[in-house]
Order: structure tokens, then C-alpha cells, then sequence
């Protein structure tokens, strides 16, 4: 079924020319690749949000060989513990399953799929043929295992998750498709505080307001 994307571009994809069905899920990737190619900055904070994870890990990894060591690990070695260092930068490694741009193609997903980790979605993602494209295309080719995608996808930082909220905003601003000059309100089924409905509210004005340039 046919359905209304930012551009009419071929359903053609860099890998072998493969062809993929033009669905729901399709539109919504073919759109966010064209998001990041107009915000390529975003593929670059999430690669910052999983180097301060592996930081954390690696900071993890310190404090529990310290405690090892300072339990006997070796008799009669004595430690004076640990003790945090100020900075530490991620060593050369094995290449990351969950590059930037994958990680960024499962956050669409799990929007879509409304996760990465529930056994119904991970059916759905496993059996769908735009997503082994698309991963062939834009990774080695591999699907990631279920908690590799998960820790990837919650290490990115709400800031940056947000930052690309504010992307498409633009990107619907800058196509027409809405001008953010009238905003339609359900009050059932939603559970909204007052306070957090007036901040979603004044981001809309601040956006229409600046013409298409939001302020977060």
C-alpha cells in the first residue's frame, strides 16, 4: 500500500540494488535515513552516548578487579584499593554490532515496534524483510541479539533522543506538512500532567515562532 513519505525516491537500496516492499515500516525508515543524512550530527551524539557507557563499563570493570585483588586473589598480595581516576579513554577495541546508524535504525523500531526487547516485537523485526535490508545495507549484516540492542538503544542520552525529535520536527516543518499553527488536543486515553502539557505546548510556539527553528 502506498503511503505518503517526504520523497518520492526509488524503493532501491544501496545493497545489490535490493528491492524491498513499500510499507509502513519502509516509509519510516527510508525517512529516517533521510533524516540523517540532513542531520548527519546525530549519528555522531550517539556514538557519544555508547563511548560514555563504555566508559562506565570499563570504570565498572576497575573497581570490581580492585575488589577482587583486595580479597586474597593472590596471598599475601596486598592493595591500597581503588581509586577513581580522574579521566579514561576507551581503548581500541572489537568493532561495535551496534554501530551509530544501527542503533539509530532501532530506535525507529522500537517507536514502531513499541520495543526492541518484548518477544512479539523481536518476531516482527526478525521476519521483517526491510529490516534485514537495511541492516545488510547499513551493517555487517547481522541481527543483534536481543540485549545488545536494548543496551544500545537505552545508552542513548535523553538530550540526544530529544535532539532528534526536534529534526523531525523540522523535517515536517520544512516539507509542508504541517506549519505547527494549530494544535489538536484528546484528552481521553492520555495521561498528561498539567505542567508537562504546558511544556509541550510552549516548545510548539517557540517552533512556529522561529520558523521551523526549534529551541528545545
Amino acid at each position: 500500500m502506498e503511503t505518503t513519505t517526504f520523497s518520492r525516491k526509488s524503493k532501491e537500496l544501496p545493497l545489490l540494488g535490493s528491492s524491498i516492499p513499500r510499507t509502513e515500516l519502509s516509509d519510516i525508515l527510508e525517512i529516517s535515513i533521510e533524516l540523517r543524512d540532513r542531520f548527519p550530527e546525530v549519528l555522531e551524539m550517539i556514538e557519544a552516548d555508547h563511548d560514555t557507557l563504555g566508559i562506565e563499563k570499563k570504570k565498572k570493570r576497575l573497581k570490581d578487579r580492585a575488589w577482587e585483588m583486595s580479597h586474597g586473589e593472590l596471598p599475601g598480595f596486598e592493595t591500597d584499593g581503588y581509586t577513581e581516576p580522574e579521566a579514561l579513554d576507551l581503548e581500541r577495541g572489537r568493532d561495535r554490532t551496534m554501530t551509530p546508524i544501527i542503533t539509530y535504525i532501532f530506535i525507529m523500531l522500537r517507536g514502531h515496534f513499541s520495543s526492541v526487547s518484548a518477544s512479539k516485537a523481536i518476531d516482527r523485526i526478525r521476519d521483517s524483510k526491510v529490516v534485514e535490508v537495511y541492516i545488510k545495507t547499513y551493517g555487517d549484516g547481522k541481527m543483534p541479539g536481543r540485549t545488545t540492542a536494548l543496551e544500545s538503544v537505552n545508552a542513548v542520552s535523553p538530550d540526544t533522543m530529544e535532539y532528534i525529535h526536534q529534526c523531525q520536527l523540522k523535517m515536517v516543518y520544512a516539507e509542508g506538512l504541517d506549519d505547527f499553527s494549530q494544535l489538536t488536543l484528546d484528552s481521553t486515553a492520555v495521561k498528561l500532567t498539567a505542567a508537562g502539557l504546558l511544556i509541550q505546548v510552549c516548545c510548539v510556539i517557540l517552533f512556529t515562532a522561529d520558523t521551523g527553528k526549534a529551541r528545545g
